[in-house]
């Protein structure tokens, strides 16, 4: 005998949102998830907006929002689609809409603060009623939509249709724009730093919406305070050397699809490559490829993803971009948050087979080791791993006069304050020098260094003369100079 029994499968309101908000989502991504809305909308000729501003009464939490120009969304739209979880947009488009971001958004907002989200928008007829659309926390399965006297738009926002989101959201998350893997050192303490890592990261991810300057399909600017709203540039990496890659033509069921890109080495030293913070740098957490579906970068610095290769100094610099066509029903699906790509997927499988016979894993550009700054910042990891909590550790310690001391270290209450400059390769006469000029330049801030350490991987012939020379001497307050040159082993660091 069978029966057939029904099981209640429908999902419990409270748990269902507060388990969107436990999925992956660092504050840039956040950001991009808004913008890709809007881009999905109207993708030439479009203007998003994104400010931080400080929240009235202080405190570790922002105020950050983020608005647009494009049609805004029609209040039937709005009824049946929006907040309806897993409904992808009616109209196809590159930039893998599935229908959580927008809720995996507010989700992961209410969980973080108790402040209020709101979420306003109006489209053509919405204006000529002169009204809006306000939606607000909580998410519900039954979504209040509030429509408001036109009068009340927000004034920074867009003067035709558009759409306006305003988060609560704590410094804490704000400072996941920095988080990867592998990353050393802490995380931006000030709202300045932070605009600067999102900046880049939108730079990479829309670079392809970007990339033609006053030609561009749309512009995205950012704020802080709400003043000077400042464009946003495409960022592609300071190649050294590249090569092409492809096209290649993919075989995925019967059907042919041609990628294309290229692959090459960053040149380390340049301007552009020193001022990155997450992505082109001469270290293991930024090599790799960015994989670009149309004009949006939707997977970056990808290795061990495409090559049976792991993350190694070897391969730092590497740096490059493959290209899925645009408008192309077949394309490797990501994650329904959109913070990567699914892996698993068959069609990505075809395509990394495929760039694997264009370029196998031995022919991968070799980076030649730890820069530079990736010693420095492992010093420096390793002397803040020693410090107690009374101590103070700083890269780039401003001395004074445009005079930046690499590694500081000033062990209060004690009167010891250790500097060091660091080197890459065999230390010279001239970087002992260099050594004494961040001494006295400290001095001449009222700061007495107690002991100044030199580290390389070994030293010249003429730095021990040198440093006898210059321990013989004194500084301005008649204090000897203590100097010293060690090598990276002394610190556990290895240099290759």
């Amino acid at each position: 005998m069978e029966e057939e029994l029904r099981a209640n499968s429908s999902p419990d309101e409270s748990g269902f949102y507060k388990g969107l908000a436990q999925a992956p989502l660092h504050f840039n991504n956040m950001v991009a998830e808004l913008i890709d809305n809007a881009i999905s909308a109207k993708d030439k000729d479009f203007n998003v907006y994104i400010d931080i501003s400080s929240e009235e009464k202080g405190g570790d939490n922002y105020i950050v929002r983020i608005w647009d120009d494009v049609p805004g969304i029609s209040l039937t739209k709005l009824k049946n689609e929006v907040f309806k979880t897993g409904c992808p947009p009616s109209t196809g488009s590159d930039l893998n809409e599935h229908g959580y971001g927008l809720k995996n958004v507010l989700s992961k907002a209410q969980e973080l603060t108790k402040a209020d989200w709101t979420f306003q928008t109006r489209d053509r007829d919405a204006i000529q009623n002169n009204v809006f659309y306000e939606c607000r926390r909580p998410l519900s399965f039954s979504q209040q939509i509030f429509k408001r006297d036109g009068k009340e738009w927000q004034p920074f926002g867009p003067q035709s249709t558009g759409t306006i989101v305003t988060l609560h959201l704590p410094l804490t998350y704000l400072q996941t724009v920095a988080v990867a893997p592998g990353r050393r050192g802490s995380l931006p303490a000030n709202i300045s730093t932070i605009m600067d890592y999102l900046r880049e990261h939108l730079g990479v991810y829309y670079r392809g919406f970007l990339e033609k300057g006053i030609k561009a399909d749309g512009k995205i600017f950012t704020s802080i305070e709400m003043i000077s709203p400042d464009p946003v540039s495409h960022i592609l990496p300071d190649y050294e050397s590249k090569n092409s890659i492809g096209p290649i033509s993919i075989n995925y069921k019967g059907r042919k699809i041609n990628v294309e890109g290229e692959i090459g080495l960053i040149m380390k030293e340049s301007a552009e490559t020193k001022k990155r913070k997450f992505y082109y740098k001469h270290a293991p957490d930024s090599q790799g490829v960015d994989f670009r579906i149309g004009r949006r970068v939707v997977a970056t610095r990808l290795i061990s993803e495409i090559w049976d290769r792991e993350r190694h100094p070897s391969l730092n610099g590497i740096a490059g971009e493959i290209r899925f066509p645009e408008h192309e029903d077949a394309k490797p699906p990501t994650l329904n948050n959109k913070t990567s790509l699914n892996f698993d997927s068959e069609i990505w499988s075809s395509v990394i087979q495929a760039v694997n016979q264009d370029i196998p894993p031995d022919k991968l550009p070799h980076g030649g080791g730890k820069s530079e700054g990736d010693l420095r910042e492992e010093l420096y990891t390793h002397i803040k791993g020693l410090a107690k909590l009374t101590h103070e550790v700083q890269q780039d310690y401003d001395c004074g006069n445009g005079v930046y001391v690499d590694v500081y270290w000033n062990q209060a209450p004690t009167k010891d304050i250790d500097i060091y400059e660091v080197k890459k390769g065999k230390a010279k006469a001239l970087d002992v020098y260099q050594l004494v000029m961040y001494w006295d330049s400290l001095v001449a801030i009222g700061i007495q260094p107690s002991h100044g350490h030199l580290v390389s991987d070994g030293k010249t012939s003429g730095v021990d003369s040198f440093l006898k020379l210059m321990l013989s001497r004194k500084d301005t307050k008649n204090t000897k100079y203590n100097l010293v040159q060690e090598n990276w082993s002394v610190h556990g660091i290895k240099t290759d």
